[in-house]
């Protein structure tokens, strides 16, 4: 029976409600079968199948690692999803404890510990390069606690290791202008190549390696 015919039918058939059910229960079948072939032969990337975040396989298999990050941010007040994403860009995605900053400034590290940051916890850059990501993560946690409670969003979380000023200000706050020392080491971050580098622009790079459900800074 054609679809123009069925809806003739439904016209004048007591039945065609019936017909509807049926229609609905075949299509469903199809869909959920479809989803499950393609689920099957990894045509469906992980990250829509889970909404979890895809970390690099050498660091999914630090065990350690992952847990630490997840009790470090559980104590924050935020999410381990954040974290990962502002280590990730800030590293590279070595995830790195000797990763160097490659626009000229001194920063090293999973967050890209400036100098000054690092004799303010009590140790150097230097230091840090020299220890395991494990080890660093308790700095990590250290520069951060500061900011407990919030880090409610990516644009938060990542203006506390970028722009601690620009926390909680929102996504428009001008974090970066043309023709200055900073604009020049940060000016990837201008996505509008308006000469002002914004937090929400910031964040938007980073949040490329959020899940698809926290896409959103």
């Amino acid at each position: 029976m054609s679809l123009k015919q069925w809806a003739r039918r439904s016209n004048s058939s007591p039945d065609y409600l019936g017909d509807l059910i049926l229609l609905g229960l075949v299509g469903a079948i199809a869909l959920n079968s479809l989803h499950n072939v393609l689920k099957r032969f990894s045509l469906i990337p992980q990250s829509y199948q889970e909404a979890t975040y895809t970390l690099p396989s050498a660091i999914s298999s630090d065990t350690e690692f992952v847990e630490k990050t997840q009790a470090i941010a559980h104590r924050l007040g935020t999410k381990p999803e954040y974290l990962f994403a502002v280590m990730h860009f800030e590293s590279g995605g070595s995830f790195s404890p000797s990763k160097k900053n490659l626009a000229g400034s001194d920063a090293t590290g999973l967050i890209q510990f400036m100098p000054a940051t690092a004799r303010g916890l009590g140790t150097s850059t230097a230091a840090l390069a020299r220890m395991s990501r494990i080890e660093q993560l308790d700095y990590v946690e250290r520069y951060l606690r500061p900011f407990k409670g919030q880090l409610n969003t990516l644009i938060d979380t990542y203006m506390a290791v970028l722009y601690p000023a620009a926390v909680g200000n929102g996504g428009n706050y001008r974090l970066f202008t043309r023709g200055t020392i900073a604009y020049r080491q940060n000016a990837g971050l201008d996505s509008d190549r308006d000469g002002v580098v914004t937090a929400k622009e910031a964040a938007a790079k980073v949040s490329r390696f959020l899940p698809p459900t926290d896409r959103k800074p």
